[in-house]
């Protein structure tokens, strides 16, 4: 893939979330309707826990629409949930890069 533009083999190798340290990708696959976050380098002198990959995504308006985060606030889990399962297949309003810390 040298040189290529990745955004060409997200559909074909079936990406479900993207994630990467180039904004420009990552912008990218959400052009092309696939899930992407912007992964940020740590510092030099951080000691990685090599047993484990935690990622943590807010998602609030990003993974989770506005609507599903106020029917947590005022309904609770399950309505959440219901909410979720009904409108699975509904995709949400056009998004720009979501930034992972």
């Amino acid at each position: 893939m040298v040189g290529a533009a990745l955004a060409s083999y997200f559909r074909a190798f079936k990406v479900d979330l993207f994630l990467s340290a180039s904004e420009e990708d990552v912008q990218a696959a959400i052009d092309d309707g696939i899930a992407a976050g912007l992964i940020y380098t740590s510092q030099a002198d951080y000691k990685v826990d090599m047993e484990q990959i935690r990622i943590a995504f807010d998602g609030d308006a990003v993974l989770f629409s506005e609507e599903s985060e106020l029917i947590y606030k005022t309904n609770g889990l399950e309505a959440f949930l219901i909410h979720e399962r009904e409108n699975a297949k509904k995709p949400l309003h056009r998004r720009s890069v979501c930034k992972i810390f």
